[in-house]
């Protein structure tokens, strides 16, 4: 997850190991955390 860094759910669809459940899930929280950390970084 950290590598790819999906910004969709279609991204964290194509990540192995996360299917429909896991995304259902943890997907929200996922992408709001690694959307954070994105913006972070543009910051510095």
């Amino acid at each position: 997850m950290a590598t790819v860094q999906p910004v969709s759910a279609g991204q964290m669809l194509d990540i192995s190991g996360v299917g429909e459940v896991k995304l259902s899930r943890y997907g929200e929280a996922f992408l709001n955390e690694i959307s954070r950390i994105q913006a972070l970084g543009n910051q510095i």
